[in-house]
């Protein structure tokens, strides 16, 4: 059977090899130039696609230039030419006459705008479409300020281009219409006049304002022509294609050109344009590390908590500047009734005034000390304070920064995919218009068109929020833009960026690499450190509300009196004799409370479950920071075997899509087969960009957790660092 089966396929394949054949295909252009090339490769294309199952075999064996001949001429030469089978004519120049075309060959005019004025031989295929420059018109015409258009047209005769000038003239924008020169458009740039241009070879497009992107009508034209060449020599097909549908090319929109003359599209119509020669803008470049010294800076929160450690420094010199000596001067005036019997019976004198300097010192005060060691633990709080928002800060702009890193690369996976909708709805529409395809198809890519380009927009605005945060963070203008760094760039800052392997050979690893995590998020826990620092405070309170019954507070004094420095005036003011007395007194005072009331029981019995309080609140934190770090660990782990199995899958949905998109475009499958390759593709290459960027902030939120930052490191600590998580991985084979 097997052998019965081979023969048979033998016999198949010789029967094409002697029944093949070979169709000698002649090709007339203007000029060599990149164009004629391009539509050379695509004519050859076409013609071995469609010719595949005819057992026809045409090639393009000989090309001819126009150059300054005339059209007819360089036709009839080729024609003598008894080896070629067929001739493809893509010139802008007209045939005057079809008298002179051989009629044993077939001849092939693509490329018409008009109807042809002559009857067309059988022999000759004329592919017109009558131009259709509504859209572009109007879109120019939605541009405020915009009083005259002029459009630059090839492949049209005087005549046409004369009618097409007066199809589109009204009352508001004067319309000027001539062939598409290069000197045409870049006089109208010089008179800042707005420029629309059709026109098939696209050496032209970087001088007009705006104009169709030809590309995809030269596609449509060249399958009808192909058509029509399998329709005369074996009868397939319902009949020589004429009339096609009106150019629809895409428009673009030259940038450069707009900013020359002083014209930009609105918004509204931007999703229906594509933008070329854009505007470049020198960025400046902001790397990470760049990123995060310019916020550890210039942050409003950083300086805040750095301004407050500077008042808890004051407070500290506040609190141990009662300890030194204090000098006061003192007056002491005193105002009798000249009533009062001590006035009536010269006992005293009715207005007088008592001074003295005093110098104190508090020899010893368990209040003071106490007050001295809070203010301490007020100010190393606040130390915590500031280096945990300093760890916060890094963190946030690390995190923004690596967020709008993922939305660029997001962005260009929408654009590409929106891309590639775009050239699917092309041929969608080639399909449609030559009889190849439905029209269900236009519609649902159009959906999925629209639905791309609405996800650009959103990524778009997703990046100038971020981007806005970003500047927030560093304290910059909200609308600085920037050019940021590369992600392979951004993995070299941490200590998670080697060996990561390492990691996912047995749990006892994991288990013991956590652990070490853990450790090190407890010892260098700023939060850890502000309220063990409230615990001994409490704990200070404590043991001084006890002391205070039996430490009392001294203090020594020196006083210099000096009665009566005001001369006394009113009734006695000569009592005693002289007026002025002067003297010296020293001493020490002692203060003991011997009964408060129980306030130094109660007030230890509230500071006990204070202490208490905050050791649970300590146990909690702890708690807290051990679930943490094993989470962002595990999320790290699973982030990063994510990163691969994403790629992989990326890589088989993007070589699928290939292939899926051949089939389509070949008619072997139908526009849902195509639509969820596409969007299999589309989730799936998104999705690893994902996981990328998230491995890198779990990084990110396991520096947070154990309280040093890659970022701010010591070159020398990053190896310290790296060196102990080695020996530790050592341990476990």
């Amino acid at each position: 059977m097997k052998r019965k089966i081979l023969i048979l396929s033998g016999l198949i394949l010789w029967s094409l090899c002697v029944f093949s054949k070979d169709l000698d295909v002649g090709v007339i252009f203007d000029n060599n130039s990149n164009f004629s090339q391009n539509i050379k490769e695509l004519l050859q294309k076409e013609l071995d696609k469609d010719f595949s199952k005819t057992g026809y075999i045409p090639k393009i064996s000989k090309v001819n230039y126009l150059g300054k001949n005339n059209l007819e001429q360089v036709l009839k030469e080729m024609s003598r030419d008894k080896e070629l089978d067929s001739i493809f004519v893509f010139s802008s120049s007209k045939l005057g006459s079809y008298k002179e075309l051989n009629k044993n060959k077939l001849y092939f005019f693509p490329l018409n705008f008009e109807k042809s004025q002559k009857a067309v031989p059988k022999n000759v295929s004329y592919i017109y479409g009558e131009l259709n420059l509504d859209k572009g018109i109007k879109i120019i015409k939605e541009i405020p300020g915009v009083s005259e258009i002029n459009i630059a047209v090839s492949n049209l005769s005087d005549n046409d281009m004369k009618k097409v000038g007066e199809k589109y003239q009204n009352s508001s924008v004067r319309i000027n219409i001539q062939k598409a020169t290069r000197e045409f458009l870049e006089e109208s740039e010089r008179e800042n006049v707005p420029t629309l241009l059709a026109d098939y070879e696209n050496s032209l497009d970087k001088y007009a304002f705006m104009g169709y992107n030809m590309n995809d009508e030269l596609g449509k034209r060249i399958k009808a022509s192909v058509l029509n060449y399998i329709y005369f020599k074996t009868g397939d097909g319902i009949s020589k294609i004429e009339k096609i549908t009106s150019p629809e090319g895409e428009l673009f929109y030259n940038e450069e050109v707009g900013i020359q003359i002083g014209y930009s599209l609105p918004l509204s119509v931007m999703q229906e344009v594509s933008v070329i020669n854009k505007k470049k803008v020198e960025l400046k470049k902001l790397d990470l590390k760049s990123a995060v010294e310019i916020g550890l800076k210039n942050n409003l929160e950083i300086l805040k908590k750095n301004q407050d450690l500077t008042t808890s420094k004051y407070d500290v010199n506040v609190s141990n500047s009662y300890r030194l000596p204090q000098l006061s001067a003192n007056i002491d005036g005193t105002f009798l009734d000249k009533k009062s019997n001590d006035v009536v019976f010269n006992k005293a004198q009715q207005n007088s005034a008592k001074s003295y300097l005093q110098l104190s010192q508090v020899i010893y005060s368990e209040q003071l000390n106490t007050n001295v060691y809070l203010s301490k633990l007020a100010m190393e709080s606040k130390r915590s304070d500031l280096e945990q928002q300093k760890l916060d800060i890094i963190y946030y702009i690390s995190s923004t920064y690596l967020n709008i890193l993922q939305l660029n690369a997001q962005l260009k996976i929408q654009e590409s995919n929106y891309d590639l909708l775009k050239e699917s709805l092309k041929i969608a529409n080639i399909n449609y218009k030559v009889g190849a395809g439905g029209v269900q198809d236009i519609y649902r890519l159009e959906s999925s068109v629209s639905e791309a380009y609405s996800n650009i927009v959103s990524v778009k605005n997703q990046i100038r929020q971020s981007t806005i945060q970003l500047n927030t963070y560093l304290d910059l203008p909200k609308n600085q833009q920037y050019a940021f760094e590369e992600l392979e760039n951004i993995s070299r800052y941490f200590v998670f960026n080697r060996n990561f392997s390492s990691f996912f050979v047995n749990s006892e690893k994991n288990d013991a690499i956590e652990q070490f995590l853990f450790e090190g998020a407890l010892k260098n826990s700023n939060n850890l450190n502000i309220i063990e620092n409230e615990i001994k405070g409490k704990k200070r309170e404590y043991s001084s509300a006890g002391r205070e019954r039996i430490i009392p507070k001294i203090e020594a004094f020196a006083q210099y009196n000096k009665d009566n420095m005001i001369e006394p005036w009113g009734k006695n003011r000569n009592y005693p004799p002289n007026g002025e007395d002067e003297y010296w007194q020293a001493g020490v005072k002692i203060t003991l409370p011997l009964i408060s009331g129980g306030e130094i029981h109660y007030k230890r019995k509230s500071l006990q479950s204070e202490i208490d309080s905050l050791n649970y609140t300590k146990k909690i934190t702890e708690s807290q920071l051990s679930q943490a770090v094993s989470q962002s660990f595990n999320e790290f782990l699973t982030n990063y075997i994510q990163t691969y199995t994403s790629k992989q899958a990326a890589e088989a949905a993007e070589k699928n899509m290939k292939i899926v998109k051949n089939l389509y475009s070949n008619g072997s499958i139908n526009i849902t087969d195509f639509l969820d390759a596409q969007n299999n593709a589309l989730s799936q290459r998104l999705e690893n960009t994902i996981k990328n960027y998230s491995l890198l902030n779990s990084i990110l939120k396991l520096e947070n957790l154990y309280g040093k930052s890659s970022l701010t490191m010591a070159q020398n600590e990053k190896e310290q660092l790296r060196n102990q998580l080695s020996s530790i991985l050592k341990e476990y084979k």
